[in-house]
C-alpha cells in the first residue's frame, strides 16, 4: 500500500523543524509524554512550548490509553526517554512522510552511515576494496569537513557512524572524530584491522566510551595471513582482540569469505565463544578495488550456502538464550534472510525471524531500556518483514568515502554526490538511482522474479560481476537452483 501525498502531510508536518527553536514538533509531544526527559526547557521557543502544553496531554492520553506494555517497569515512557529509540521512531515517521508506507521501507535518514575516512592501511590485504595504500589520498576530507558533516547527520536524523579506513586508528584525529560523534549523541562504531589496538588504545576507546569495535579476521593462523598479506599479521589481530576485550569494549569480528577460508568458519566460531565476544559479521567476496585482480578467491553459491546455514542455525540458538552460542550476522549476503524464512517455515518456529531485522537489533541492543522492552520489540518483527529491505542501500544505509564522495554503498563506487558540495539530505531524498533503487520492481532476471522479494540480491555484487547494479545476484544458490539458463 502506498500513502498519497495528501495522507503523508501530518508526518510531513510534525517531522519538521521549528524555525526558530529547531525542535521537531512530534519530539516535543514524545518529550512532554517521557516528562521533559531530554530537550531542555530553554531551548524551546514560546511558540513551540505552547503548542507542548496544549497538545501534549492529549498526545499523552492517546499512548497510555492505546500503547502500552503490560507488566513491564516504568511503563512505555521509559522508552520514549531514550533518545536513540527517539531518533529511530522520527526517523520512520520522517520516511512515511517523504516516501510513504510500500515495501521496502525508506527512513527519513540512513540509521547507519559507514564513513572511510582514510586509504592510508598498514596492511596490504588481496580483497581490499578500498585498495588500502602506506599513503593517504590527496584530495582526503579535513576533519573541519569531516565535523561539519558529521553536525549536519545528526541534524538530519542518522542514528550512528561506523568508521573505517583504509585503517581508520591511522587518521591523526581518529579520536577527535569519535568523541565528536558520540557527543553529538550518535553511536560510533570502528571497523579495524586490529593490528594497532594496544592496551593504550584499547584503553583510549573505552575512555572516549566507543559504542562498538569490529576487527576484520579472516581466518585462523597463516590463513589470515594470506589473506592480510603478510606474515605474523594473525597473532598481531588476535592481541588487538585481547586487548580490546580486556578492557571492556564490545567487539564483533568480521570475517570475509573466500576459497581460502571457508573451510575455517567452525574455527572462527568457536575463538569468538572462547574470546567471549558479541558477534560474528560475515562479509562477502565483491570483485572490486584490488579484489579485482583476485576474483578467484569467491566462493561457489553452494559453499556459501553451507556457510550461511552454520551461521544461522547459531544465531536462532543465540536468540533462544543458549549461552554457548554467538550472534552471526551478514554483511553483502541479502538471501541470508531468505535461509532465515526457509528454515523458520520448515522447521515450524513460532518466533520471531532474527536476521531480518538486523539493523533494529544493532539499535535495540543500544537501548538503555529494561530487558522485558527488547523482548517485546523483537516479537514485532515477523510483521514487519515485508517492509524489510534485506539489502539496506537506498533504505536505511549509505557510505562517505576518504574524498568525500557519498555512495550508495560501501561496495559500490557509484558517486552519487560529495560533502564538499552537495546537502547530505538532498542527495538521500533526491538522488535518481537512489529513488530507482527502492523500487523493487526495478530488479532484472532471476532477483525479479524470487519469491523470497525481501532480498533481491547483493547490489554491489550484482554490479561488480555485470556491470550493473540492477541485475541479479550471481551468488545465490536458490537462483541458480531453480533458474539454471541464467546460470
Amino acid at each position: 500500500m502506498v500513502i498519497g501525498k495528501i495522507a503523508r502531510f501530518p508526518f510531513i508536518l510534525m517531522s519538521r523543524n521549528c524555525p526558530s527553536c529547531k525542535n521537531k514538533f512530534l519530539d516535543l509531544l514524545f518529550d512532554y509524554y517521557a516528562r521533559n526527559k531530554l530537550i531542555k526547557k530553554e531551548d524551546i521557543c514560546f511558540k513551540c512550548k505552547f503548542e507542548q502544553h496544549l497538545l501534549g496531554p492529549i498526545f499523552d492520553f492517546l499512548l497510555s490509553k492505546y500503547v502500552t506494555v503490560s507488566n513491564a517497569p516504568g511503563g512505555m515512557r521509559d522508552i520514549f526517554s531514550n533518545s536513540y529509540f527517539r531518533r529511530y521512531l522520527m526517523s520512520v515517521l520522517n520516511g512515511i512522510g517523504k516516501f510513504g508506507i510500500k515495501p521496502p521501507l525508506v527512513y527519513g535518514a540512513p540509521i547507519t552511515v559507514t564513513w572511510n575516512l582514510t586509504k592510508r592501511c598498514n596492511l596490504n590485504c588481496p580483497h581490499c576494496y578500498q585498495e588500502g595504500s602506506p599513503d593517504t589520498l590527496p584530495n582526503e576530507v579535513t576533519t573541519k569537513e569531516i565535523f561539519s558533516t558529521l553536525v549536519q547527520l545528526a541534524d538530519y536524523g542518522v542514528l550512528g557512524m561506523l568508521f573505517g579506513g583504509g585503517e581508520p586508528l591511522m587518521h591523526p584525529d581518529i579520536y577527535k572524530i569519535l568523541r565528536f560523534t558520540l557527543k553529538l549523541e550518535m553511536f560510533a562504531n570502528l571497523s579495524t584491522n586490529g593490528i594497532l589496538i594496544t592496551e593504550k588504545v584499547a584503553k583510549k576507546l573505552k575512555d572516549i566510551k566507543i559504542t562498538r569495535v569490529t576487527i576484520s579476521l579472516d581466518g585462523i593462523g597463516d590463513t589470515h595471513d594470506k589473506m592480510r598479506g603478510g606474515h605474523g599479521i594473525y597473532d598481531k589481530t588476535i592481541r588487538g582482540i585481547q586487548n580490546a576485550k580486556n578492557v571492556g569494549l564490545e567487539v564483533a569480528i568480521a570475517f570475509t569469505l573466500t576459497q581460502l577460508n571457508y573451510k575455517e568458519i567452525p574455527e572462527i566460531i568457536s575463538l569468538a565463544k572462547e574470546f567471549k565476544l558479541d558477534s560474528i559479521l560475515l562479509n562477502n567476496f565483491v570483485p572490486i578495488g584490488r579484489g579485482k585482480e583476485n576474483s578467484v578467491l569467491d566462493v561457489t553459491p553452494e559453499k556459501r550456502e553451507k556457510i550461511l546455514h552454520i551461521l544461522y542455525d547459531e544465531l536462532v540458538q543465540a536468540n533462544n538464550n543458549d549461552s554457548d552460542t554467538i550472534d552471526c550476522f551478514t554483511g553483502a549476503s541479502p538471501f541470508y534472510c531468505r535461509i532465515a524464512y526457509q528454515t523458520h517455515v520448515k522447521e515450524g518456529y513460532n518466533k520471531p525471524i532474527p536476521v531480518t531485522m538486523q539493523t533494529c537489533e544493532t539499535l535495540i541492543n543500544r537501548f538503555d531500556i529494561h530487558d522485558h522492552y527488547k523482548r517485546r520489540l523483537r516479537e514485532y518483527f515477523p510483521r514487519m518483514v515485508p517492509f524489510i529491505a534485506a539489502c539496506t542501500i537506498a533504505t536505511s544505509y549509505a557510505c562517505i568515502d576518504p574524498e568525500g564522495y557519498i555512495l550508495p554503498c560501501t561496495l559500490i563506487p557509484i558517486r552519487l554526490g560529495n560533502i564538499r558540495t552537495d546537502k547530505f539530505s538532498n542527495v538521500w531524498e533526491k538522488n535518481l538511482l537512489l529513488n530507482k533503487l527502492r523500487n523493487r520492481k526495478n530488479v532484472k532476471g532471476v532477483c525479479r522474479d524470487c519469491k523470497f522479494y525481501t532480498c533481491r540480491g547483493c547490489k554491489a555484487r550484482a554490479y561488480a560481476y555485470t556491470g550493473d547494479i540492477f541485475e541479479s545476484d550471481p551468488g545465490c544458490h536458490y537462483g541458480k537452483k531453480n533458474n539454471q539458463n541464467f546460470f
